[in-house]
């Protein structure tokens, strides 16, 4: 394996995982902010809560506080984050190992089961670089939302949704993420 693609590999690994990390507490200030609640409150709620219930919990919660316009654009944000999900956990709870031709990583998951999957995937920069840009871009429409609704605020600059920010999402390329 190439040391400097190896290098990158694994910065871009870490800015996946702490901005996930970010994305996670974005959410729950997001159910607080929807709930009226100190966010003391909601993290003892979800605390030993899976993220896909904590994202069923914000979309009902969104149901019941939102016009269908409002809810549609927060439940946008929240089917990205779903779909990013099984991504997100096969780069972290994932079997990694590297192969020397190609600069890439065969990377194998594990069923809730315990058992191994059969499918092995190929990880290469290209393939981490994506995946940053998607969490980033869910991270950035969360964000945006919450500040536009005034549901958070973290004291920096606010975050602009744009058409290229809404592009990146959709990839010119790939039809994983579309905007809806």
């Amino acid at each position: 394996m190439n040391p400097r693609i190896d290098y990158q590999c694994m910065a871009t690994l870490g800015r996946i995982l702490i901005n996930w990390g970010f994305a996670e507490h974005v959410l729950e200030d997001l159910i607080a902010g929807m709930l009226g609640s100190d966010i003391s409150q909601v993290n003892a709620l979800t605390a030993n809560m899976a993220m896909e219930y904590q994202i069923k919990s914000a979309r009902s919660i969104a149901k019941l506080r939102f016009d269908d316009l409002t809810f549609r654009r927060l439940n946008t944000g929240l089917k990205y984050f779903e779909r990013l999900a099984p991504f997100r956990n096969k780069l972290v709870h994932g079997f990694w190992s590297e192969r020397e031709e190609d600069d890439l990583y065969t990377l194998a998951s594990v069923k809730s089961a315990g058992t191994l999957k059969t499918q092995t995937e190929y990880v290469n920069l290209d393939y981490l670089q994506w995946i940053e840009l998607q969490v980033r871009a869910v991270l950035s429409l969360l964000i945006g939302f919450g500040e536009l609704y005034g549901l958070v605020t973290y004291g920096g600059k606010e975050e602009e949704i744009t058409p290229e920010l809404l592009s990146a999402l959709a990839g010119d390329d790939d039809p994983f993420l579309r905007v809806i």
